[in-house]
């Protein structure tokens, strides 16, 4: 369950970040690449502490 939980948070992060850089130009091309650096760095770490896979361990 809480790797459901974990992939339908990172589709709506990607989602607001490619929402907020092409439909509403928020931010622009350097805030968009270090945004999208943070959301990889921090999708790692979280996926590591708690413990997420998306491999059967059988």
């Amino acid at each position: 369950m809480k790797n459901m939980m974990f992939l339908i948070g990172v589709v709506l992060g990607l989602g607001l970040l490619f929402g907020l850089r092409y439909e509403f130009n928020v931010i622009g091309d350097m805030g968009f690449r270090i945004a999208a650096i943070l959301m990889l760095v921090s999708v790692l770490v979280i996926r590591s502490t708690a413990k997420i896979s998306f491999f059967s361990h059988s």
